[in-house]
């Protein structure tokens, strides 16, 4: 049974779909992890859902960061 963050995924890869709004995904590595959470979302919106990721913001590390560096990225890269 997957986690709740997983069910939440694929209701906002629904909800992408519907919309066909660009998808922005957030966040840095975790404890020793080799992959930054930001890989491991897009891998499976791209892969699982169909859903391609307009955004990837790698380096955040608290969810005011994801907020921060997230609006940066989308910023400086404007709207696809």
């Amino acid at each position: 049974m997957p986690g709740l963050a997983d069910q939440e995924d694929r209701l906002d890869a629904g909800r992408s779909q519907q919309l066909r709004r660009p998808v922005a995904v957030s966040g840095g590595r975790v404890g020793s992890a080799r992959s930054n959470e930001a890989a491991l979302m897009k891998a499976a919106l791209e892969s699982d859902f169909a859903v391609p990721v307009a955004w990837s913001e790698d380096a955040s590390r608290t969810t005011w960061e994801n907020a921060v560096y997230t609006a940066q990225t989308a910023g400086t890269r404007g709207r696809p």
